[in-house]
Protein backbone atom coordinates (compact mmCIF):
# COMPACT_ATOMS: atom_id res chain seq x y z
CA UNK A 1 0.00 0.00 0.00
CA UNK A 2 1.62 3.70 -0.28
CA UNK A 3 2.30 5.80 2.13
CA UNK A 4 -0.08 8.18 0.25
CA UNK A 5 -2.66 5.94 0.84
CA UNK A 6 -2.05 4.86 4.82
CA UNK A 7 -1.65 9.06 5.29
CA UNK A 8 -4.91 9.17 4.05
CA UNK A 9 -6.50 6.67 5.81
CA UNK A 10 -5.29 7.82 9.34
CA UNK A 11 -6.70 11.37 7.96
CA UNK A 12 -9.88 9.65 7.40
CA UNK A 13 -10.01 8.34 10.72
CA UNK A 14 -9.18 11.43 12.37
CA UNK A 15 -12.23 13.20 10.61
CA UNK A 16 -14.67 10.59 11.71
CA UNK A 17 -13.56 10.67 15.21
CA UNK A 18 -13.84 14.62 15.20
CA UNK A 19 -17.09 14.35 13.33
CA UNK A 20 -18.06 11.90 15.72
CA UNK A 21 -16.96 14.32 18.55
CA UNK A 22 -19.13 17.39 16.97
CA UNK A 23 -22.37 15.00 16.67
CA UNK A 24 -22.04 14.07 20.40
CA UNK A 25 -21.61 17.64 21.53
CA UNK A 26 -24.49 18.85 19.67
CA UNK A 27 -26.68 16.23 20.80
CA UNK A 28 -26.00 17.52 24.63
CA UNK A 29 -26.44 21.11 22.91
CA UNK A 30 -22.94 22.49 23.37
CA UNK A 31 -21.59 24.60 20.93
CA UNK A 32 -18.65 22.46 18.76
CA UNK A 33 -18.83 24.07 15.26
CA UNK A 34 -15.14 24.81 14.98
CA UNK A 35 -15.08 20.77 15.86
CA UNK A 36 -17.48 19.85 12.55
CA UNK A 37 -15.90 21.61 10.21
CA UNK A 38 -12.09 20.07 11.65
CA UNK A 39 -13.37 17.07 10.89
CA UNK A 40 -15.19 17.33 7.54
CA UNK A 41 -11.91 19.12 6.29
CA UNK A 42 -9.58 16.10 7.68
CA UNK A 43 -11.91 13.67 6.27
CA UNK A 44 -11.84 15.17 2.81
CA UNK A 45 -8.12 15.64 2.81
CA UNK A 46 -8.21 12.33 3.93
CA UNK A 47 -10.61 10.81 1.36
CA UNK A 48 -8.36 12.88 -1.56
CA UNK A 49 -4.92 11.64 -0.43
CA UNK A 50 -6.11 7.95 -0.27
CA UNK A 51 -7.67 8.90 -4.04
CA UNK A 52 -4.49 10.59 -5.40
CA UNK A 53 -2.23 7.70 -3.53
CA UNK A 54 -4.53 4.60 -4.53
CA UNK A 55 -2.43 2.84 -8.38
CA UNK A 56 -5.89 2.85 -9.94
CA UNK A 57 -7.36 6.45 -9.33
CA UNK A 58 -3.60 8.71 -9.45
Amino acid sequence: MPRLMLVGNWLVLIGIISLGGYWFRRLRHQPATSWGWFGLIVLLGGVASWLVGNPYFG
